[in-house]
């Protein structure tokens, strides 16, 4: 019987370029799907915002933090790595070299903010 480890998995911050943050997400996963990346999510927080136009209701889908992509991996240097060659990548969030993870309640902020905004568009 062979027994796997869980290995943990942090989140962190990566910032984009302006309107870029749908295109990096999906090569992010992309790239999770094809090439077995070790990146367990991705996310970009968005919303709904309603307006009127010419009398009629009109939804838009807002991004909650413009300018950032989520990420919940475990392989930091592979993330690095896929983040080069990713047009509209920048890097991560960090205190001088090193990628600082977000703390339990920033995640669990982002994660509520994200699925509250979900679960009201359903």
């Amino acid at each position: 019987m062979e027994v796997k480890t869980k290995t943990k998995t942090n989140w962190y911050v990566i910032t984009v370029q302006g309107n870029r943050e749908k295109s990096v997400m999906e090569r992010l996963n992309w790239e999770r799907e094809k090439n077995n990346a070790k990146i367990d999510r991705v996310i970009v927080p968005t919303q709904k915002k309603y307006s009127l136009k010419n009398g009629k209701k009109v939804a838009k889908e807002e991004i909650l933090y413009p300018g950032y992509v989520f990420v919940q991996t475990s392989a930091l240097g592979e993330l690095k790595y896929m983040l080069k060659q990713i047009k509209g990548a920048g890097g991560f969030v960090s205190t001088q070299e090193d990628p600082v993870s977000l703390t339990e309640a920033e995640v669990r902020k982002m994660i509520t903010d994200f699925e509250d905004n979900q679960n009201k568009d359903k």
